[in-house]
């Protein structure tokens, strides 16, 4: 399957942190988080990947210059910043997979799947997205989410959304190329129309998106819990 991996936000959450750095750059245990969304996909066996940048763009291209495991496209958002369904739909387009169905990862998570962890490669009749779950952290301002029968709806449920899904592109047919969108409007709308299922996570995801939880984490060695394919990921990456 192809993905999409989102890296064109402006990171302010992560508040002094991101003033000169794009937010996929922060280092966890001295690797750039977006590394740790492209393992989670090479171990997908990614075909390839559009990667979106906007802020500080140019140091996620240098960053990545030398990665070969698969191909990126990077779909360069030069005038605007064009949201989560703008930024899928453009990038897209640019590949030349629009309508296509693919996987999208967020890199502001480090995900401990099962070993047996596998995205499905296309989605059943009765579904346009499926998103995976986790039941929310006390105190979290996660969106709640309800899951019944494999069907998401937007009531106050007690699951949130872990940032790895898989999305029939086809969707978006009407988001214009370099306009913003929010995908946010079209998870609302899939789950109305009863299109939007859901699943559990199998593993551990944590979100390293606040600037307080990142520092508690950046210096932890999570080689262990990656798991042996890890290390073989990293030297694959020229990453000293």
């Amino acid at each position: 399957m192809k993905y999409f991996i989102p890296a064109a936000g402006f990171g302010t959450r992560m508040k002094e942190l991101t003033k000169d750095l794009p937010k996929p750059l922060l280092a966890v245990n001295k690797i750039p988080l977006i590394y740790y969304a492209l393992f989670q996909a090479w171990k997908q066996d990614a075909e390839g990947a559009v990667i979106n940048v906007h802020f500080q763009g140019d140091k996620i291209l240098k960053a990545l210059e030398k990665f070969s495991l698969f191909p990126i496209v990077f779909s360069n958002e030069k005038k605007e910043i064009l949201g989560t369904a703008g930024g899928i739909r453009t990038g897209l387009e640019k590949a030349g997979w629009m309508g296509e169905t693919i996987g999208i990862i967020n890199p502001d998570f480090l995900y401990f799947p099962s070993p047996d962890f596998k995205l499905p490669n296309h989605l059943d009749e009765s579904s346009d997205c499926l998103l995976y779950l986790l039941s929310q952290p006390t105190s979290s301002g996660y969106t709640g989410l309800s899951l019944n029968k494999g069907s998401v709806s937007f009531e106050k449920g007690n699951l949130f959304y872990v940032g790895i899904s898989v999305l029939n592109s086809s969707i978006l047919q009407e988001v214009k190329p370099e306009t913003f969108a929010d995908l946010s409007h079209n998870f609302r709308d899939l789950a109305q129309k009863k299109r939007l299922s859901g699943v559990l996570f199998p593993g551990i995801a944590l979100d390293l998106g606040e600037k307080e939880y990142y520092i508690s984490l950046k210096d932890q060695d999570f080689l262990k819990e990656l798991g042996p394919k890890w290390e073989e990921f990293l030297d694959l990456c020229f990453i000293p």
